[in-house]
């Protein structure tokens, strides 16, 4: 089952960075949640369900462009969650400024669709998140 999580982490950043929230609905649980810690986004409100991914993708598309995701680790942690660490890069649409930030996620997965998609500042905040360390 581990290499089937790494596989669907795999797919949910490369659909991630074709912003084709359709897509992300197809291999997200009806519940699923999304959170992420890109400025204007609350920790404490993660947007859930399919709404939430569309949500995500006006939001997200209105504030960059060319939001992507280079994703350099996928590692299996166990109890059907994968952590994908890498860089955040784009552009801010008002400001003309640049992103390029360390960036961590930890996905979930219930049966074979990702119930839960968080996002971190770092690797070692993300799997602290997950409970567990370096």
């Amino acid at each position: 089952m581990s290499q089937q999580n790494v596989g669907l982490a795999r797919r949910a950043i490369e659909i991630y960075n074709t912003h084709d929230v359709e897509a992300l609905q197809n291999i997200g649980t009806e519940d699923v949640e999304f959170r992420s810690f890109l400025e204007g986004r609350t920790q404490a409100r993660p947007l859930r369900g399919h709404e939430g991914l569309e949500e995500w993708q006006r939001t997200e598309s209105e504030a960059f462009e060319g939001l992507k995701v280079e994703a350099d680790e996928f590692r299996d942690l166990g109890e059907n969650r994968v952590l994908v660490a890498g860089r955040l890069r784009g552009r801010g649409k008002a400001s003309g400024v640049e992103l390029d930030v360390p960036a961590a996620w930890v996905l979930e997965i219930r049966g074979s669709k990702i119930c839960a998609f968080h996002s971190y500042n770092s690797r070692a905040e993300a799997l602290e998140a997950a409970g567990l360390s370096e």
